[in-house]
C-alpha cells in the first residue's frame, strides 16, 4: 500500500537536506587549514556552481509559493493572501 505524498512532507525533508548541507560548510571549515594548495583550489572552483544551485533554489520556492498561495485562496482560505509566512514549523539548525 502506498502511502499519500503531499507538498509540505517534501518541504520538511527539503529543510532537513539544507540543514545538513549547510553542515557540510562546517565540515570544510573545520579542515580547511590543513589542505594542500591543489585541494583549497578545486575547493574553491565549487563554490560558484553552489552559488548558482542556491540561487536556482530560491526562484523555485519563489515560484512554488506563489502556486501555494493560489491554491490557498481557491480553497477559500482568507488568510492566505496576509503577507508573510503563517508559521514556522521547521527550524534553521
Amino acid at each position: 500500500m502506498s502511502r499519500q505524498q503531499y507538498c509540505a512532507d517534501n518541504l520538511l525533508l527539503l529543510g532537513e537536506m539544507l540543514d545538513v548541507a549547510a553542515q557540510y560548510i562546517g565540515l570544510c571549515d573545520d579542515v580547511l587549514n590543513e589542505e594542500d594548495k591543489a585541494m583549497v583550489g578545486l575547493a574553491y572552483d565549487q563554490i560558484h556552481p553552489l552559488r548558482d544551485r542556491t540561487v536556482k533554489l530560491g526562484r523555485k520556492l519563489e515560484e512554488l509559493e506563489k502556486r501555494v498561495l493560489s491554491k490557498l485562496t481557491q480553497l477559500g482560505d482568507r488568510n492566505a493572501l496576509k503577507a508573510g509566512p503563517r508559521r514556522r514549523l521547521a527550524r534553521a539548525t
